[in-house]
């Protein structure tokens, strides 16, 4: 019941983006991206290895790619509060689609660098963009559902995207291409229509976003604040149901203190470093161990898709009832378990491929959940109005834990492989060690925050209770202002 519930919330909200004339384009744009790049993701670290690039090589290539992101996440931050989405959006999306190509026709790794780097500029950031856009323009109260529904969006298309890989490489063998290094180009350079599709979505529909940006700072004339008001949803509506239902109101939020800010940061570094490295490494870890290609690994992207999409649907509901940093703390010690898997090594059989698998799936979810968790947290810390900023800050310290897991954890991992480390050898030991510090900087996030909690007095200026739901507004003359919501018949 608890899950079906979950899910009928998140069904709303998306139905909710795509109603909304606002949303409508960010959201498409970003899911048709999403789609494409999903489809080549389970070849993506077989390609390097028919490349014949080492652990080391890859972990360079994600590094360029984060350094790209890093370049440009603030720029896209300032660019989205001062001047609105269209042209943040434009640019990541353009940027996106050059780096598929150029990947996807690469001969080496010296035409690697360049694509990634396209990568990092435009894709890197093209999530973090919708995702701050859709920050702005959602209730305080109500912004951790909004961004588990954002991702459990995204979520549902990586599934669908990875699902379709095997169907398609049959379908390229099928035409003809025998070549496997011809199929896996092929399937990586589709992504580029995916991207310039959302291109061609901003130039025909996107004039909403230019007007956006426009009217941020010189107000709108009556008439069109009158419009905008009639047009108006609240966000809250899609969860009122949960309120009527005797859902607990949420906590006040409390005041943010430094220590909490740092502790949010590092905990959303390590957990981007602990996501990256499992992303990249796992694939090269169940070849060096149990021997198992890219198709057996697409079929466990799969699986692990569809725990991950179901974690994150039902975040909202479990942080409703355990509050925002205890979810967060039980998601990192959940994570640091899960990390074991990859100590399940020998002897290979069917029990010891069974706890492995079993263990990090478990694992990838606990650490998809996180992301919400953690920037919902961090977004509530900033006003409606620095959304994009925020959301640049995040970018930018994430970026940084791609960079540490690509120059640092790649190194790591092929020393634990190859037996030079002590403990957790075989490769386990970056998984092992990452999460069990997230686990630590979390906890030390949830009880911190419950100790000052205890400590502050409530402000009714911050309280964030069900009934004060703040509006999805088509107006942005109206953004960051603390609005009732109101229902529109």
């Amino acid at each position: 019941m608890a899950v079906g519930h979950a899910w009928a919330t998140t069904l709303r909200l998306v139905a909710r983006f795509f109603s909304e004339r606002t949303l409508r384009v960010p959201v498409l744009v970003v899911a048709v991206a999403t789609l494409g790049g999903s489809l080549h993701a389970p070849v993506i670290s077989y390609f390097y290895l028919q490349l014949k690039l080492t652990a080391p090589e890859i972990g360079s290539l994600g590094a360029i790619s984060s350094v790209g992101t890093m370049l440009l996440s603030p720029l896209y931050g300032w660019l989205l509060d001062t001047h609105g989405a269209y042209y943040a959006i434009l640019f990541s999306s353009s940027m996106c689609a050059l780096g598929c190509l150029a990947r996807g026709c690469a001969a080496g790794y010296n035409a690697l660098v360049g694509a990634s780097l396209l990568l990092g500029l435009g894709g890197g950031n093209l999530i973090t963009l919708v995702c701050a856009y859709l920050s702005s323009h959602t209730a305080r109260a109500e912004r951790a559902a909004v961004l588990s529904a954002y991702i459990s969006l995204l979520s549902v298309l990586n599934i669908s995207g990875k699902s379709l890989y095997v169907p398609f490489d049959d379908l390229l063998w099928a035409l003809g291409v025998t070549d496997l290094m011809v199929r896996y180009r092929i399937t990586i350079s589709v992504c580029t229509f995916f991207c310039f599709f959302g291109v061609a979505q901003l130039f025909c529909n996107g004039a909403v976003l230019r007007r956006t940006g426009q009217a941020e700072g010189k107000g709108a004339s009556d008439d069109d604040v009158a419009m905008e008001s009639e047009m108006r949803d609240t966000v809250g509506d899609a969860i009122l149901s949960e309120e009527k239902s005797g859902v607990a109101p949420r906590r006040p939020c409390a005041a943010a203190v430094p220590a909490e800010i740092v502790l949010v940061m590092l905990g959303l570094w390590l957990r981007t470093a602990s996501l990256t490295l499992t992303r990249t490494l796992w694939p090269l870890w169940l070849k060096f161990h149990f021997g198992w290609g890219a198709g057996a690994y697409s079929r466990l992207l799969l699986a692990s898709s569809l725990l991950d999409t179901t974690a994150v649907a039902c975040f909202p509901t479990v942080e409703r009832r355990c509050g925002r940093t205890r979810t967060a703390c039980l998601l990192a010690v959940g994570a640091a378990f899960g990390a074991l898997g990859f100590t399940a090594q020998l002897p290979v059989s069917g029990g010891t491929q069974a706890v492995h698998t079993v263990l990090v799936i478990a694992h990838l979810a606990c650490i998809a959940t996180l992301e919400p968790s953690l920037k919902s947290v961090a977004s509530l810390r900033a006003s409606q109005e620095q959304q994009g900023r925020s959301f640049g800050a995040m970018a930018l310290i994430c970026g940084l834990g791609d960079l540490f897991a690509n120059l640092v954890g790649t190194r790591v991992f092929q020393a634990s492989l190859e037996g030079h480390i002590p403990i957790f050898n075989g490769g386990a030991f970056p998984f092992v060690i990452l999460s069990g510090l997230i686990a630590i900087v979390v906890s030390i996030l949830h009880f911190g925050s419950a100790t000052v909690s205890a400590q502050l007095p409530e402000s009714p200026r911050l309280r964030c209770s069900p009934s004060e739901n703040l509006v999805i507004s088509d107006s942005d003359s109206e953004r960051g202002a603390l609005t009732r919501g109101r229902n529109v018949s």
